[in-house]
């Protein structure tokens, strides 16, 4: 379906009850719909104030395209989506997606529910949250303040790599994985029920563990370095940073890795039935 790209409208719509809808090219002053009910839709490609394409979950949608003269962009129910608009969401339901946003806009959300997902994105705000299933992320800035997020519930956070300004991961009972480069300005993470490793050559670094295993690494191009350690956790902390701080609390496990070269552990609160292991490398 051709629509606007000769003659202008105001809106365009495609809808898809039955069989199969081939690809939709809208060029709308306000707004493209494609909506796709129990059948499957091909790509489409948006250029209007507001795109949207919804497909139910046993319809499939193809791809969806948005240039940046695009003010919203919206695909639920989603496979494939390539984001130049300002304001970019993806929605996932079980069959698994993916989602890019290239510089340009200003946010960028992508919400997996049972799917796996990955996202790669570079943008003021983003954000990937991940439902029973597994995800990754990947997240740049090439603006001045960038937050990047990921959090994810009854999940695995497979990996997430940052590269902007703000980075945070919170897992609830999966595993997490995150990586913080150099010219991260704070790197956060929150490990849950399932392990929690993390790698970070950014200014701060913190990792929260709660109740299960994390292993941090702090180099020394890091400012700062804290790992807390809570609720019978089991920990392993190695720090070059130029400030080491571990927190080590309530029946936790800590051991602590510190190298030559690195700088003095500042040590917390250390309470009753916590167990500290300090090894130093040679």
């Amino acid at each position: 379906m051709l629509c606007g790209l000769t003659t202008q409208y105001n809106r365009c719509q495609q809808n898809c009850h039955s069989g199969i809808c081939d690809s939709l090219r809208c060029r709308a002053l306000d707004k493209c719909n494609q909506i796709c009910l129990l059948s499957d839709c091909g790509s489409m490609t948006c250029d209007a104030k507001k795109c949207i394409q919804g497909c139910s979950r046993s319809g499939n949608c193809s791809s969806m395209t948005c240039p940046k003269s695009v003010n919203s962009c919206d695909q639920v129910s989603a496979s494939e989506m390539t984001c130049e608009a300002n304001a970019c969401t993806q929605v996932c339901n079980e069959n698994g997606c993916q989602m890019t946003c290239p510089a340009g806009g200003r946010n960028c959300t992508q919400t997996a529910i049972k799917s796996r997902a990955t996202m790669k994105c570079d943008r003021e705000e983003y954000i990937q949250v991940c439902i029973s299933d597994q995800c990754s992320m990947s997240c740049m800035s090439s603006v001045t303040e960038g937050r990047c997020q990921q959090a994810c519930s009854s999940s695995t956070c497979k990996s997430m790599t940052c590269d902007s300004t703000n980075c945070t991961q919170n897992a609830d009972d999966g595993e997490s994985d995150m990586e913080c480069l150099a010219g991260v300005k704070r790197c956060k993470q929150v490990g849950g029920l399932g392990k929690a490793t993390m790698r970070c050559d950014g200014d701060v670094c913190e990792q929260a563990c709660r109740r299960g295993n994390c292993d941090m690494t702090c180099s020394s191009s890091v400012k700062e370095c804290h790992q807390i350690c809570v609720s019978g956790g089991k920990c392993l902390y190695r720090c070059d940073a130029a400030s080491c701080k571990l927190d080590c609390v309530s029946g936790s496990s800590c051991t602590n890795v510190k190298r030559n070269d690195g700088a003095p552990l500042k040590r917390g609160f250390f309470i009753s039935g916590v167990v500290l292991v300090v090894i130093v490398n040679m």
